[in-house]
């Protein structure tokens, strides 16, 4: 990890090949793959998948790489051929390398977005609470941990204090009352009698109460979470456990009937929509907890910070604050717009 971003090496080292191959547009990723292998930053196939990891908005606050063409989905769908694609640097990406080169004070990425995004242990935090904490060198705002994907419990204490902490990395849910929408029926045949109405909205578009996913965890797709809402919506009770051998999944367990009698998958590039229809007469906060209790819903992550929270806050070396001013101004304006 470099001391001026916390970044790692080998990302820094992707960045600057991309600026070298790209400048302040856009370059082809093969040709980008290409560079990358021939300055020996790391191989093709690694590059890649980083440059997948540093795209993603859903891993990451603060996306490092922008990319043009298919990049895949949050729903497990696979980017496509890296000669149908393109990668230039964001605004971030472009700060990072300016820290790294001395043109501005030092900028705590790496702590805003820690490594859980490529299979390590540092949890991220919301880049306002850092930088905060960071001015008044106080971290009390930083715990619990608010990261992208969900929203942690657990052992914060032991987080917090530096040492090996076992984590809960649970959905971010919300309880919506939605109107009926308009429902339009034909006209009655001629000689029809009495009331003629067809219902040609499906259900999930009419009213109701409805519990609304809005993060899922980190590492879990969305169509695993859809699916596995759906399988417990409908699994009759008393249906035999299921055995689940994807990473971080929870014992199996028993399905039962649940409050939800529907699921319905309103996720797009603008974010996590994953919409739950409860039954009539269910409790709403009932069938949150039901909800945000499915296995794929809530998963567990051995976590730990390299020194306690407070102290990489208090030693963290802001240089001049130029670093800090500039990363600031640059969220203010992503959030203004």
């Amino acid at each position: 990890m470099t001391e001026l971003t916390g970044l790692p090496t080998k990302e820094v080292g992707l960045l600057r090949v991309i600026r070298q191959t790209a400048g302040s547009g856009m370059a082809r990723t093969r040709d980008v793959l290409s560079a990358v292998d021939r300055a020996g930053v790391m191989g093709p196939r690694a590059a890649q998948q980083t440059l997948i990891d540093l795209i993603a908005p859903w891993r990451r606050h603060l996306p490092l790489v922008r990319g043009d063409g298919n990049w895949g989905s949050q729903e497990g769908d696979p980017p496509a051929d890296p000669e149908y694609t393109e990668v230039g640097l964001t605004r971030y990406g472009e700060l990072a390398l300016a820290a790294e080169e001395g043109s501005i004070g030092p900028v705590p990425l790496g702590l805003i977005d820690g490594s859980w995004y490529r299979g390590g242990q540092h949890p991220p935090y919301d880049p306002r609470a850092v930088l905060q904490a960071l001015q008044h060198r106080d971290a009390a705002g930083l715990l619990p941990a608010p990261p992208t994907g969900g929203r942690v419990s657990g052992n914060l204490t032991d987080l917090a204090a530096g040492r090996p902490a076992h984590v809960t990395v649970s959905a971010t849910a919300i309880i919506e009352r939605r109107e009926p929408a308009p429902v339009k029926s034909p006209e009655a045949p001629p000689g029809a009698k009495g009331a003629w109405v067809i219902w040609t909205t499906p259900r999930h578009k009419l009213g109701g109460d409805r519990v609304v996913v809005t993060e899922i965890p980190y590492g879990v797709s969305i169509d695993d979470a859809v699916n596995d809402l759906l399988y417990r919506s409908r699994a009759p009770l008393g249906d035999p456990p299921v055995p689940d051998d994807r990473p971080n999944a929870g014992p199996p367990g028993r399905p039962t009937r649940g409050p939800i009698e529907e699921v319905c998958d309103h996720s797009s590039d603008r974010g996590t929509s994953v919409i739950c229809l409860i039954q009539d007469g269910a409790d709403r906060e009932e069938a949150r907890r039901w909800v945000l209790s499915t296995p794929s819903l809530s998963v567990n992550i051995d976590s730990i910070l390299p020194a306690p929270i407070d102290r990489l806050i208090a030693d963290w070396d802001a240089g001049d604050g130029s670093g800090l001013t500039a990363l600031a101004d640059l969220i203010h304006s992503d959030t203004a717009g």
